[in-house]
């Protein structure tokens, strides 16, 4: 079975040849799901904003805890659950989870008590009492350096790494029960403190953050690895190691897979919506490789299979049917209205928007005439970069960095397609020789914008 988490409408169970829908209705304590992940004995958990479901042989267990609120004027009480947004069971049998209100830690199967940790704050919650108790103040040390957590990952011998959303990661130490951190403050090679996506091959740990992908030596404590320049969109929201020792990352604009290891250098390939129509969008949002090496990847609206060199979607296609159900009964003297808001460019967008425009992959890395051209098992692919953020109308010229003139690309496209390629070859049809380019972009309306890239050996 595969398994799929939405934000809004439960689990999502594919078997092979139909789907299947799991709501409350069937036992889950809420559609909101933030995170799905298997404990050590294989029990599939599911966490919401409302607790954590554990799926056994007579059903689904149910962890949630209200923590309850009186009104600061009145004594209306509100309901404060505790979410869980990531959560795993480490090798020593400790469950973890993380979300905006800190780190949670339970030895579930010695103790009927958790502990939720925040900045100088402890939550104790019973969650066989349905209660919970709360010590905090400046003695308190917990040793978290931010509540609000995004991404968390077992190290092994029961060390954890967290990620957080402003303070980069928090190191557990199980043999003194400490934290540490990895951030910009104590190491400058660190590109950014807000943490996306975390994974871990042999010693080294792959982290995706806001400005990039950024890889970390365990052993050695040393980073090893950083790009943005050359993905399709520098915040890395999911990363994953294949089993072809390949980096996978989705992105808000495409999917990159990055090969470090390749004869020739590193190599990147770009795929998005238009050379994968079965995307059906750029807006990727998690990636996980079965042990047959089939790929899954969930988009914003859909999910997207890569199998047997094929690539399938389960998008709504012409002749599905939209079904809404009214729980008020209608009458003949009912009217039901609708409209739609097509697309449409601001006019009044300031020119600094232009500043969005890139180039990727930047810098591209020449390979060679011969390179297979299969977009997924070797080799680089088509040979081209992309513009991207463009408006829809626009000229680009290329120059050399001493200005000598090579290309004009005309971009004009539908509203909602905001890239243009180039095939790397000059106005004579010429391969352009490695070096610093400049590109003018000339956007009628609305101003201008220069930028550059690199093509390199």
């Amino acid at each position: 079975l595969i398994v799929f988490a939405t934000a809004d409408q439960g689990l999502g169970v594919y078997d092979g040849t139909s789907w299947t829908n799991l709501s409350p209705n069937e036992g889950l304590l809420s559609n909101n799901l933030r995170d799905i992940a298997y404990d050590n004995s294989g029990r599939l958990m599911v966490a919401s904003t409302q607790g954590l479901n554990v799926h056994t042989d007579l059903g689904w267990l149910d962890y949630g805890i209200d923590l309850v609120v009186l009104g600061i004027d009145t004594e209306e009480e509100k309901h404060d659950y505790l979410s869980f947004d990531r959560v795993i069971e480490d090798s020593e049998g400790i469950l973890w989870s993380v979300s905006a209100k800190g780190i949670f830690r339970w030895d579930w199967h010695r103790s009927n008590v958790g502990e939720l940790l925040a900045e100088n704050k402890i939550t104790r919650i019973d969650f066989f009492a349905d209660t919970f108790s709360t010590v905090s103040g400046d003695t308190i040390l917990t040793g978290i350096i931010q509540e609000e957590s995004t991404a968390i990952l077992d190290l092994g011998g029961g060390a954890i790494v967290v990620g957080t959303k402003s303070e980069g990661l928090e190191f557990y130490d199980p043999t003194d029960g400490s934290f540490w951190y990895l951030n910009e403050d104590n190491n400058p090679d660190f590109p950014s403190d807000r943490i996306l996506s975390l994974d871990l091959a042999g010693d080294s740990l792959y982290i995706g953050t806001q400005h990039g992908l950024v890889i970390y030596d365990l052993t050695d404590s040393l980073i090893v690895y950083s790009n943005e320049d050359s993905l399709l969109n520098r915040k890395v929201v999911d990363v994953m190691v294949g089993s072809d020792g390949r980096i996978h990352i989705a992105t808000r604009d495409g999917y990159n897979i990055i090969d470090l290891t390749a004869a020739q250098g590193s190599q990147y390939i770009a795929l998005d919506k238009d050379s994968i129509p079965e995307f059906g969008t750029n807006k990727l949002q998690a990636l996980k490789e079965l042990d047959d090496g089939t790929i899954w990847i969930g988009t914003e609206n859909s999910v997207v299979r890569y199998q047997n060199g094929q690539w399938e979607n389960w998008a709504p296609t012409a002749g599905d049917q939209f079904i809404i159900k009214s729980r008020k009964p209608f009458s003949a003297h009912d009217v039901l209205t609708f409209s739609t808001v097509g697309a449409d460019i601001d006019v009044t967008a300031p020119s600094s928007l232009l500043e969005e425009i890139a180039v990727v992959p930047n810098p591209y890395v020449v390979t060679a005439s011969w390179e297979p051209q299969h977009l997924y098992n070797s080799g680089r692919g088509v040979r081209k970069i992309d513009f991207i953020h463009l408006p829809p109308e626009c000229t680009i010229r290329i120059f050399t960095i001493s200005g000598k003139y090579i290309n004009t690309i005309e971009h004009n496209s539908e509203i909602w397609n905001g890239a243009e390629s180039w095939n790397l070859l000059s106005g004579d049809g010429l391969e352009i020789a490695y070096g610093i380019y400049l590109f003018h972009i000339d956007a009628p309306g609305i101003g201008s914008h220069v930028g550059k890239f690199a093509v390199i050996k």
